[in-house]
């Protein structure tokens, strides 16, 4: 595309791309929009050295605060309505917490050994409650699955995915994504594989034999300690940072992986800044490592204010069991990373190769020359303004009184 002129005196504005229908942004809603953040509580002002932060039964809690209000509370880490966890503890006026108020966690089950059962049956059946295995299909008073024959099912195709609109929902991404990030993170160098969240990633690298002792998953569903053993599965808390089981595991991991790189899917009504810290702490002594998360477009601003050097891939992500991602047309969703972005190589059809940019682009992303980038987030249509020095979408138009582009109607002045 030839650089455009910009000698029009009236027309601060010019179309960088054509129109295209604006892709549905999910209805989420974020913490973050309420103007709730999450603290640290040894940075308050009135914080004692005998205070204790309390936990819930998932584990240790956050300081959340209104900045307006100052009103301050300890709250769950995992679950956001108080349907699914209704703990909550005033920060102490007057005095510290002297206990930590700490409730039970529910006992978790024990690994089932089905490796060891599995060896000895050429054929079984599977009991989705019990996370257990047997060789007669009456041999359980559950209803069981199969039969599955020992040496051609994979054993996470069992487990079936937590599907509700809360914190631990679980959305399998299709074939096509995991083979291009898998081969992205080749194409950087990397040799070693850290899931935060990514249990299908980390399946599909556990299956090839030269990659088995180089990938490790970290996350909260107890199901996985059925199927994954202790020299590659610890339950971890991705917001908190708490290991629940197994954190000499992971150390081992970490210790022998020295190009390593970290592939996290978190909830998109996560805290960007609690969980980057979270996932920078677990990797303080690898300081070479590397980032991909997967999460909506339209909180770039958060993860760039937290990771200056994020960059966003154009490839929109798809899932096998989502409702509405299915197809890379619908899917908001997109990877992020520190990893150079020349080396994601993305399919042909919807996306192209921007020789100025040095990198594919969705094809209907249109290189900007002021601007030194292929500025649309979603491949819709923007054009660049001259007073902001930046490219907005179409239907923005520039307000000289707050000196910035918005809708029509929406002065921040």
């Amino acid at each position: 595309m030839p650089k455009p002129a910009h000698n029009h005196p009236y027309n601060l504005k010019r179309g960088v791309t054509k129109r295209s229908k604006k892709q549905p942004e999910p209805n989420v809603t974020f913490r973050e929009r309420l103007g709730v953040d999450v603290v640290e509580p040894a940075e308050e002002a009135d914080f004692t050295d005998g205070m204790v932060v309390p936990s819930c039964s998932h584990g240790k809690c956050l300081l959340f605060k209104l900045p307006k209000s100052n009103e301050r509370w300890f709250g769950c880490s995992l679950h956001r309505s108080e349907a699914e966890c209704p703990f909550k503890c005033q920060w102490p006026i007057g005095g510290p917490i002297a206990k930590s108020q700490k409730v039970p966690r529910a006992k978790l089950p024990s690994r089932v050994p089905i490796f060891e059962k599995i060896r000895k049956m050429p054929t079984f059946y599977f009991c989705l409650r019990c996370l257990d295995v047997f060789e007669d299909e009456n041999a359980h008073f559950h209803g069981l699955r199969g039969p599955y024959k020992a040496d051609e099912t994979d054993l996470l195709d069992l487990i079936m995915p937590e599907e509700t609109d809360h914190f631990q929902a679980q959305y399998w991404f299709t074939s096509e994504a995991i083979q291009i990030l898998f081969d992205s993170v080749l194409a950087s160098g990397k040799t070693h594989f850290l899931c935060v969240g990514t249990p299908q990633v980390f399946n599909f690298l556990l299956s090839k034999p030269e990659y088995r002792d180089k990938v490790y998953l970290l996350d909260i569903d107890e199901r996985f300690r059925a199927i994954y053993d202790d020299d590659h599965f610890s339950m971890f808390n991705m917001i908190n940072g708490e290991f629940w089981t197994n954190e000499a595991g992971f150390s081992k991991f970490l210790q022998t992986s020295d190009k390593l790189a970290v592939i996290c899917d978190p909830p998109f009504a996560v805290f960007i800044k609690v969980l980057l810290k979270t996932l920078n702490n677990l990797v303080t002594e690898k300081p070479e490592t590397d980032f991909v998360f997967t999460l909506p477009y339209f909180l770039d601003r958060h993860l760039f204010r937290e990771m200056p050097n994020l960059k966003m891939i154009d490839y929109a992500i798809t899932y096998q069991n989502h409702p509405k991602y299915k197809s890379a047309k619908n899917s908001p969703v997109r990877f992020f990373t520190t990893l150079p972005p020349e080396c994601f190589t993305l399919p042909g059809d919807l996306y192209k190769n921007c020789p100025d940019c040095n990198r594919y682009v969705a094809k209907t992303n249109q290189h900007c020359y002021d601007c030194k980038s292929c500025p649309s987030r979603d491949g819709s249509a923007v054009q660049h303004c001259l007073k902001c020095r930046r490219c907005v979408p179409l239907k923005y138009s520039h307000c000289n009184r707050c000196n910035t582009c918005s809708l029509k109607g929406r002065c921040h002045a």
